[in-house]
This record gives C-alpha cells, structure tokens and sequence, in this order.
C-alpha cells in the first residue's frame, strides 16, 4: 500500500494511528485504525497504549477480504472496543450494508458505534454533471421507507465535506 508519509513500512501494517480526519462524529479524535481481523484484546490493548479513544475497523477497505473468519471477527473486535467505552467505525462497502447489519445487529444503534458505508466513485470530476444518487427501498411493492431520496452528485461533493489525500498523511504505522 503507498501512503503520504515518508516511514511508511514495505509491509502493510496490522494497525497505524492518527487523528480521525473524515467527517463522522470521531472527526479529531486519536484514533487506532484496524486493518483486516484481529484479535480484539490486541486491539483494546494496542489502543490503550495509543492513548486512542476511537477503533476505525475496516482500514485500508479490510473489510470484505475474508468472509468465513469475519462473520464474528468484527462484530468481536467492536464489542470488545465498545465495551471498554471506545468509539467504533467500521467501514464497508455500500453492497455490504445489509451482511454488515446482521453481522452487528446488536451493536448497529449502540451510540458509540459508526457505519461507515463507502461508495466508490472513480475519477468523479469526469462524472456526468446529472449523475444522480438514489437512495432507494427494497421494491416498489415492499416499502420500508417513507420514500426515496434523490440528490446530485454535484450536491455533495463541494469542498466543506472532502477529506483531501494530504489529510492522511500524518498516520503511524506501528
């Protein structure tokens, strides 16, 4: 993996910390971000010993990479990070919401619990300038939702939500 900083090691680190840079409620905070499974006393006791009172799951898009040990695995690392008072984000893919939110059931209203869903959209400033983003419901016969919210792409992504790549740099692998 190439990242901004300049001791960044050939072989991608297991964790890395560094101030919260993207726009949730973690924004600012000293986080440890967690890449792939691990296990969840290391991780409460990595991020203790980082002085980090966030937990970002997920990093470096982890979280799809293997589908048999991550059913528990997450779900594990955040109820161990929760439980000792810790904020969690744990970041996915959108075409994974609704495998995320049965695997964290229990956790996906707790108050220090983030989803953070990733929409990948490359190369977006040769998008369409009507491209627009729908979100949906299930079906037009099975309604959960009051409706759909419709907005363009050119509604969101003005300069006061980006998280510039120069942002990232200050991480630590460790």
């Amino acid at each position: 993996m190439t990242r901004l900083t300049h001791d960044w090691p050939e072989k991608d680190p297991d964790f890395f910390v560094g101030i919260e840079v993207e726009n949730t409620k973690a924004k600012g905070l000293r986080t440890l971000f967690v890449v792939d499974i691990q296990d969840p006393k290391e991780v409460t006791s990595r991020a203790r010993q980082q002085n980090a009172v966030h937990v970002y799951l997920g990093a470096n898009h982890s979280y799809h990479k293997d589908w048999i040990r991550m059913r528990n695995g997450f779900y594990d690392m955040a109820k161990a990070c929760i439980d000792k008072g810790l904020i969690v984000s744990l970041n996915f893919w959108a075409h994974e919401l609704a495998q995320v939110k049965e695997d964290l059931a229990k956790l996906w209203t707790h108050k220090n619990f983030i989803p953070q869903l990733s929409i990948s959209i490359p190369n977006i400033n040769t998008e369409n300038t009507y491209l627009n983003i729908k979100i949906d419901d299930n079906s037009i016969q099975q309604q959960t939702n009051k409706g759909v919210w419709c907005f363009d792409l050119y509604d969101v992504i003005k300069d006061e939500y980006v998280t510039t790549w120069n942002q990232f740099a200050n991480d630590k692998p460790i």
